[in-house]
């Protein structure tokens, strides 16, 4: 691929100006900048070198023929909205070395059916998978605290969650019209359920409630009309 489609400044991707539907972006790149590969609504594989440690805001937004990217071992960091909007994006694994995921980043991902979250993950931001209308199951790593507002809100074929022990906190809308979701165990350490947490599940059967829960608040549970359980702490 001719070097002229990419600006490189000291090792920092600042543009992709091909027209290709492919790129391979060069050997000892080390950070994609915000907004590299925005709107380069043609694209649809992207490789990265082992390099590459930085992917940063909106650096791939927008791409919505992306449909595969390799993420290398060496990222640490994934920017806000970095993919949001990748309709194609099909299937992704986060780097160990990552340890959050920003507000937004997969939003609107709608044929993203796989995600495999690495261990060491501290934190999800709001909206992070919202609109991930494919996506079937995913696993929330120990040493999360919050599911943040609007962060799993109309993924639509979600069916199975796994949510750690370590989770204190779960946002409004945290699981809206997640309509495939079955059932659900709510963490020990959360204290409340916010507003419209679970609006919608109309598939949602079995609720199994923490023990230290003392606020359900309103809407929560509206609409989940398949709801016939709900296990409340002794």
């Amino acid at each position: 691929m001719a070097s002229y489609e990419f600006l490189i400044i000291k090792n920092k991707l600042v543009k992709y100006k091909g027209l290709s539907k492919t790129a391979t972006v060069p050997k000892g790149v080390k950070v994609i900048c915000r907004g590299a590969f925005k709107d380069c609504r043609k694209l649809i594989e992207v490789e990265l070198p082992p390099s590459v440690s930085v992917i940063e805001e909106e650096a791939f937004a927008s791409c919505t023929s992306l449909s595969a990217v390799n993420l290398p071992d060496q990222l640490v960091s994934i920017g806000k909205r970095a993919f949001k909007a990748c309709s194609s994006l099909r299937s992704l694994r986060i780097p160990q070395g990552v340890s959050e995921i920003g507000e937004e980043t997969f939003s609107r991902c709608k044929s993203l059916s796989s995600i495999t979250l690495p261990d060491r993950l501290e934190k999800v931001g709001r909206m992070a998978f919202f609109g991930c209308a494919s996506l079937k199951a995913i696993v929330i790593p120990d040493g999360v605290k919050t599911i943040e507002k609007k962060t799993f809100e109309s993924c639509r074929k979600l069916k199975e969650i796994h949510l750690p022990d370590t989770i204190v906190e779960i946002g409004d809308s945290a699981f809206k019209e997640c309509e495939s979701l079955e059932a659900i165990v709510i963490p020990d350490g959360v204290r409340s359920l916010e507003s419209n947490t679970f609006q919608g599940c109309s598939r949602l059967t079995d609720v199994r409630l923490p023990e230290k829960l003392v606020c359900i608040s309103d809407s929560a549970f509206e609409h989940c009309k398949s709801l016939v359980e709900i296990t409340f702490p002794k």
